[in-house]
């Protein structure tokens, strides 16, 4: 595993840790303050504060407490860090009440995620009855 993949690896895997690794400590940890994230199709967000409000608002719209992330493929070239996975959202109850296929691209620069594009499709969302927080 390249320095580069562990990067990405750690920080999904912060998401299993609860509401607080979720949502705030593992983009502080992980995010630049310049950082861009793309949920394409959704929402782009500029920096950690903008990163942390989407979350927030995703956690609150959909009661998630954490995530628990199977990565099935991990590669990369250089800085770009592919990763397939399944994000597993779990309420306050610890119950999965949504299996999301998504495929995060990932450039790392200096130990620090400094640009995300995430893809899924949202119809997993809608059949769930979880509405995302666009705003």
């Amino acid at each position: 595993m390249t320095d580069e993949e562990k990067v990405a690896k750690d920080f999904v895997e912060r998401w299993s840790l609860g509401p607080d690794e979720m949502v705030y400590h593992s983009f502080r940890e992980f995010f630049t303050p310049d950082t861009h994230w793309d949920n394409v199709g959704i929402r782009v967000t500029k920096g950690i504060d903008e990163a942390i409000g989407l979350m927030e608002g995703y956690r609150d719209a959909t009661g998630t407490d954490s995530v628990k992330v199977d990565i099935l493929n991990l590669m990369s070239t250089g800085s770009t860090v592919i990763m397939e996975r399944l994000d597993r959202m779990l309420d306050r109850n610890g119950r999965e009440f949504l299996v999301l296929p998504a495929v995060g691209v990932f450039g790392i620069e200096g130990g620090k995620i400094a640009w995300w594009r995430d893809y899924f499709d949202s119809a997993y969302m809608d059949k769930a009855g979880v509405d995302l927080p666009v705003s």
